[in-house]
């Protein structure tokens, strides 16, 4: 076979797989957004939840806030509890507050974007 027609063919090859593949990163790309005050939040089995309208009919995601792992260093996201007490809203997104010996501390609540 001619060098020509081995170049072409690997480039088809390549985007094709592209193409197959998606784009790269999607599903790390899509970083939680801070919840803005207007949106209606929802409780469900104990959680609060986030609700939308979209082709498929109403779709519900739950909110998270950030908690500190064990070794304190970092924080990871877990679901808010509904029956914690209410959001509050500051600076135009909700947090969860709580108290602790340091006196009021607030965390913001994070929604998955919409897709």
């Amino acid at each position: 076979m001619s060098k020509p027609f081995l170049t072409v063919l690997a480039a088809v090859a390549v985007v094709s797989a592209a193409v197959f593949a998606g784009p790269a990163g999607s599903a790390t790309s899509r970083a939680y957004q801070k919840v803005p005050s207007g949106v209606v939040l929802k409780n469900k089995s104990g959680y609060y939840i986030q609700c939308y309208y979209s082709g498929l009919g109403e779709i519900c995601e739950y909110v998270y806030s950030r908690v500190p792992t064990s070794n304190g260093s970092s924080s990871k996201l877990q679901r808010v509890k509904a029956k914690n007490g209410p959001l509050k809203k500051r600076s135009g997104y909700y947090t969860q507050c709580f108290y602790s010996a340091l006196g009021e501390q607030c965390e913001t609540v994070y929604m998955k974007p919409r897709r």
